[in-house]
């Protein structure tokens, strides 16, 4: 496997035919998939529930993008690029990733190789880079995956009520607070 760190506001990687493309969503109930560079977008046609669940800034993209990563897979083959700052998108335009920074600079990691290593490595370089102490376990519970936006006191009380010793280091109360 082969890969870089390369610095700037914006990258550009030429990748060949592209076969797939791995879209990563802005939010954790996005669905990170592999999909065909020719399957047409869809967003969300309502503007309010767009701003919870599509990125606004590229809800109406032409192209396919991801949150801070895309890759391409040709065959056996991967090529990605990662943002390791806050900030980044990549897209799939023509025959190239395409990476930019909305806001300041940052770093790109660029690997090619197979899908596993490829991908194993940019979370090590994203770990590293973001200061990851590495080795630690955070055990979460999250209003989300219960509730989603159907969440009043009454309902969160008794959730954390039925945790009861359950080992959770941090509840999240998550959207529908207010």
């Amino acid at each position: 496997m082969e890969h870089q760190v390369v610095d700037g506001t914006t990258i550009e990687v030429p990748v060949g035919e592209p076969e797939r493309f791995y879209a990563h969503g802005w939010h954790s109930w996005c669905r990170p998939a592999w999909v065909s560079p020719s399957d047409p977008r869809h967003s969300i046609a309502d503007r309010v529930d767009r701003l919870g669940h599509d990125d606004p800034v590229h809800a109406f993209d032409d192209t396919p993008g991801g949150s801070a990563v895309g890759a391409v897979l040709r065959g056996n083959d991967t090529t990605l690029v990662g943002a390791l700052a806050p900030g980044g998108w990549v897209t799939l335009e023509e025959n190239r990733l395409v990476g930019t920074y909305e806001d300041d600079p940052g770093s790109w990691f660029v690997a090619h190789g197979d899908v596993d290593d490829v991908f194993q490595a940019y979370a090590t370089a994203l770990a590293g880079h973001l200061g990851c102490r590495g080795g630690s376990e955070v055990r979460l519970w999250c209003s989300w995956y219960s509730y989603y936006e159907d969440i009043d006191e009454r309902r969160i009380t008794a959730a954390i009520d039925g945790l009861g010793d359950l080992p959770f280091d941090t509840i999240q109360i998550d959207d529908g607070w207010q």
